[in-house]
């Protein structure tokens, strides 16, 4: 069956290089999610397609229709905001990987992980998959101290 329907390849760009479909996009799963999410969210602000159109998207489509599903949850009413999206806020943005540097990044990955769980050890140790114990040698390894 796989070589059957594999007859023929269909290469689709990323949508980073298709910035005019971003827009389109995000209204279609706007009012997409609002319906299904029985939200009363009629307005979106204008900063969410403006940085939109900066932001690389590696997950490509995927990736744009869980940032809002994800941004509709949060929201309460009224208007989607910037802030509903913190993966676009420029403070809140993944920080460029040096691929150089795998101490430097395992050092940032830990210390986000540390601060999206408020410091607990073992939550952020479970988030990233590892024991406790090894996060606790890695902060040492990495004299991390909480802020």
């Amino acid at each position: 069956l796989f070589y059957r329907i594999n007859a023929f390849e269909i290469s689709i760009p990323p949508l980073s290089s298709r910035p005019d479909d971003i827009e389109p996009l995000f209204k279609f799963f706007f009012n997409f999610y609002a319906k299904k999410l029985n939200k009363p969210i009629y307005h979106y602000d204008q900063a969410i397609i403006s940085n939109m159109y900066e932001y690389e998207f590696p997950g490509n489509v995927r990736e744009l229709k869980n940032m809002i599903e994800h941004a509709m949850i949060l929201a309460e009413s009224g208007c989607l905001e910037i802030k509903h999206f913190p993966v676009l806020l420029k403070n809140g943005s993944p920080q460029t990987i040096n691929a150089n540097s795998l101490a430097g990044n395992e050092k940032q990955l830990l210390l986000a992980s540390l601060n999206r769980q408020h410091w607990n050890i073992s939550q952020a140790a479970a988030g990233l998959q590892i024991t406790r114990r090894t996060m606790q040698r890695k902060i040492k390894k990495y004299h991390l101290l909480k802020n």
